[in-house]
């Protein structure tokens, strides 16, 4: 942990002590992380705590409670007819 004066409080950052492991994601997926933290480079705690409590996920999840990483799935746009039989049909699928 490193920690620095920021604007007269102490800033905690994690370090990583070794290179990752990316093997087990897509081009895709690393350049998708890629993208959310240039988003917030310059963002401070405060605001990115404000921007992330507007989605669905968090107003989702219970007061202290963990939000599963499957609610990356919910989105709050208007499904489309083919989604939605889409859905219907896996449903059914999965139901027996």
């Amino acid at each position: 942990m490193k920690e620095t004066d920021y604007y007269g409080y102490v800033q905690k950052r994690l370090v990583a002590l070794r290179k990752p492991d990316l093997s087990q994601f897509t081009g895709e997926e690393i350049a998708e992380v890629d993208r959310i933290i240039e988003a917030f480079r310059d963002v401070n705690g405060t605001l990115a705590s404000e921007i992330t409590h507007r989605l669905l996920q968090w107003k989702a999840a219970g007061y202290r409670e963990t939000i599963p990483y499957s609610s990356v799935y919910l989105s709050e746009r208007e499904l489309t007819e083919e989604e939605i039989h889409h859905g219907v049909e896996v449903a059914a699928r999965i139901a027996g």
